[in-house]
């Protein structure tokens, strides 16, 4: 790969040498290249950088996180919805028998799966748009679309409309891996993880939110009287395009063309971000990135983590309320107890954030250590007495501690995959086998074994989580060898390539290398 980073070094030179012309016409760099060869090189203090993070984090976090709600209380209504009538409605159902009645959810069922399918079929060609496109106009599109799609519930009156809307509705799972790439665009590397924590977050409150509006909704009088999941698409899919508008005016596409920064202000945001070495964007398409990330040994035992942790949110997002049931409370209290689960989730998300931003060179060792509280809950859930409700309460409560492990192994995608092409290929490999991980994870459970407390699916989930747990552990021994292995060649004498004998440090963070071309990269972890 340092072949590949001296051809490109040595084509930027030539082109100097025989036009005359700046950097910026070649277009294998960095767009952030651009902007850096048309503004001088600035000194700033520690003040002023505290100052242009401020007002990134008050304008960027803030539109991430409503942005996350507005989606998230979106897509949760669908489950609402199915005891409002959609199902009837739509006729997601067949008689299995007339005396008693008894009906068949199969379909509804599917309609829930094929949802998964379509964001596994949309996810790569939507991320490569993300590289053409501004990515603050692409995550306008994709919240606007969210809404779109709602509307059309609206017009539904059977199972084949329902199938093919809840498809192409699966595409807007494309914007939390856009949510990724842009924190890599605006946060230095140990500044991302508790950002990533803190727009994250907008999910779970959304879960919340949306379950309020849901309820408000559905007793709004008039047209859906008789319908009343109408109101619910009808009131959440109006706001989320409304909030489309306001975000798609406010959100900037990049550092470079950020209105709400002063003219010093972005080469600041820009400039502080050379240390990072994994650029801002870059529009051209490069398939040697795309092979150089489907063969790179870290974004599979990354992959190994998602699937792992998307296995589990599937498995307990569907059982969940069901193995608490279980547990000998009635339905009403098991709702009551169900509910705190979220709001664990929102406090685990930003303290495991917190906790990266301390402790920046134990990003992986507090993941290992969010996943642990997990395994062992999984192991009290399979092991304790069905009368220790307090215990398996306890248990359950805890078996989502492995989302403060989500919020490092993102950042750890964010900070470390430089090159944008190889960036968008890494997100969608990441978010397809997570993808994966949500349509298996429900089968973990077999009704059967319902006054067991399902001990077959709590010990798939251990094995899982304990996969995650060996994955990282090779995960961080990669990166310090392959940082070790760096830093011992770079030291060497007459080890400089053409890159390093060229180009300084700063200005090769914006020529669109890969983590394994760029010799100056160095993986955090």
């Amino acid at each position: 790969m340092a072949n590949s980073a001296d051809k490109i070094a040595a084509s930027i030179v030539e082109h100097d040498e025989e036009t005359q012309l700046p950097v910026k016409t070649n277009k294998q760099v960095d767009d952030a290249h651009c902007f850096v060869q048309e503004h001088g090189a600035i000194e700033w203090t520690e003040e002023e950088e505290r100052k242009v993070l401020w007002k990134i984090d008050l304008r960027v976090i803030i539109l991430l996180v409503i942005a996350n709600v507005v989606t998230a209380c979106d897509s949760g209504t669908y489950g609402i919805a199915a005891i409002f009538g959609m199902i009837q409605d739509l006729k997601l159902y067949t008689v299995k028998s007339i005396d008693p009645v008894v009906l068949d959810l199969t379909r509804y069922s599917w309609s829930n799966s094929i949802l998964t399918f379509g964001l596994l079929a949309g996810q790569y060609p939507l991320l490569l748009l993300a590289q053409k496109v501004p990515i603050g106009k692409y995550m306008t599109g994709i919240i606007l679309y969210t809404g779109a799609l709602s509307l059309l519930f609206l017009t539904l009156d059977n199972f084949a409309g329902t199938m093919v809307l809840r498809f192409f509705y699966g595409f807007q799972g494309a914007g939390l891996p856009a949510c990724v790439l842009l924190s890599s665009m605006w946060w230095k590397t140990e500044e991302q993880p508790l950002r990533i924590g803190l727009w994250m977050t907008g999910a779970s409150i959304g879960a919340i939110v949306g379950q309020s509006l849901d309820y408000a909704a559905a007793n709004i009088k008039g047209e859906f009287q008789k319908s009343p999941w109408k109101n619910m698409y009808l009131v959440l899919g109006s706001i989320t395009v409304a909030y489309s508008v306001f975000f798609g005016i406010f959100f900037p596409d990049t550092p470079m063309k950020a209105r709400f920064l002063t003219e010093r202000e972005r080469n600041i945001a820009v400039r502080r971000l050379q240390k990072n070495q994994t650029g801002i964007q870059t529009r051209k398409f490069k398939p040697s990135q795309v092979w150089e990330a489907v063969t790179d040994p870290q974004l599979w035992l990354l992959c190994v983590t998602s699937f792992a942790f998307s296995f589990a949110t599937a498995a307990l997002g569907s059982f969940g309320a069901i193995v608490l049931e279980g547990f000998g409370f009635s339905s009403f209290k098991t709702v009551q107890l169900y509910m705190p689960i979220s709001g664990i989730v929102i406090i685990l998300m930003p303290v495991s954030g917190f906790l990266a931003n301390r402790f920046q060179k134990s990003r992986i060792v507090i993941a290992m250590g969010f996943v642990m509280p997990s395994i062992i809950a999984y192991a009290l859930l399979w092991k304790l007495p069905r009368g220790n409700q307090g215990g398996l309460l306890a248990s359950l409560y805890i078996t989502v501690f492995f989302y403060g492990s989500l919020i490092q192994t993102l950042g750890l995608l964010a900070s470390n995959i430089a090159g944008y092409t190889k960036k968008t290929t890494a997100n969608s490999m990441i978010f397809m086998i997570s993808a994966v991980g949500g349509i298996t994870g429900p089968f973990a459970f077999k009704g059967s074994e319902a006054s067991e407390g399902y001990p077959t699916g709590m010990i798939i989930l251990m094995v899982t989580m304990a996969a995650s747990e060996v994955s990282l552990m090779a995960l961080l021994l990669y990166y310090k060898r392959f940082n070790r292995r760096r830093d011992l060649a770079q030291d060497a004498p007459g080890a400089a390539n053409a890159l390093q004998s060229t180009l300084t440090k700063e200005q090769a963070a914006f020529l669109d290398l890969t983590d394994h071309e760029n010799p100056y990269f160095r993986y955090s972890y």
